[in-house]
């Protein structure tokens, strides 16, 4: 028993690192996927993760009973910075879809994300469900898990604290999902933009044409159509976006050591 209590401490702190992934991590906090099964793939997580962490050895520093919770704070933190950075590219696309779909005139046509537990346009959900199969297709889950495990080499357990959360890093990040988005939703800005600048040349020169009739479906079409033949460059943006997004994560993870040590 007293063997069991020793490694009480560490376990929990090494499970509260974990967890921070299924609070923000896509797929793991799906609300598609049971929280009991979360709550299962995050014991799964930790219990196979904890033998390798403790065999480099854990010592943690002595902690008073009011800074425990600081301290698991911190844990939390860690996991969440790593979900919130990789989800950060999938953001983008969805928010890309829904910029197409507002100057498409499809805003109205809404469906419910269960993601985001929230409604989102039609277009914004296809990107944000493309963007998460390429997510899945590069390893995104393996890579967040390996970045997780980086973290305990260069910050040990119970050396976490509420100042590890990466601001900058996040602020940056923001800044190249807006790109990332500007690019996707380009083509398709762009071409609404020119039928919209034609019809109304066209129905200042030709008053007798009802444009506002069929305008909106000319619209629709062509932003459709341009849609559909740049979906393939939409992908290689998405895919660029999603492994630069984990490049990221795993800089992150190896240089907690550094900035905090």
């Amino acid at each position: 028993m007293a063997s069991i209590l020793e490694h009480l401490l560490p376990f929990w702190l090494v499970a509260a690192r974990v967890s921070g992934l299924f609070l923000f991590a896509p797929v793991l906090a799906s609300r598609l996927v049971m929280r009991q099964v979360r709550v299962l793939l995050l014991v799964m997580l930790t219990v196979a993760l904890y033998p390798a962490v403790a065999a480099g050895g854990i010592q943690i520093p002595p902690l008073e009973l009011g800074t425990v919770a600081l301290v698991l704070l911190g844990e939390v933190l860690i996991g969440l910075a790593i979900g919130m950075m990789a989800t950060m590219p999938l953001v983008a696309i969805q928010v890309a879809g829904s910029v197409i779909s507002y100057k498409l005139g499809l805003a109205l046509a809404q469906v419910y994300n269960p993601e985001f537990d929230a409604q989102s346009e039609v277009i914004g959900q296809l990107l944000y469900l493309m963007g998460l199969g390429l997510f899945i297709q590069v390893g995104g889950l393996e890579h967040m898990v390996v970045a997780i495990m980086d973290t305990f080499a260069t910050l040990p357990p119970g050396t976490a604290w509420v100042d590890v959360a990466p601001a900058q890093l996040m602020a940056a990040l923001v800044d190249s999902a807006f790109v990332v988005g500007l690019r996707i939703a380009m083509p398709v800005l762009l071409l609404a933009t020119l039928a919209s600048l034609a019809m109304g040349v066209l129905m200042r020169t030709i008053p007798q044409i009802n444009i506002m009739s069929i305008g909106f479906a000319i619209q629709i079409m062509l932003g459709m159509s341009v849609l559909v033949v740049s979906i393939f460059a939409i992908g290689d943006v998405a895919s660029e976006a999603i492994v630069d997004g984990l490049g990221y994560v795993y800089d992150w993870a190896r240089s907690l050591g550094v900035s905090d040590g």
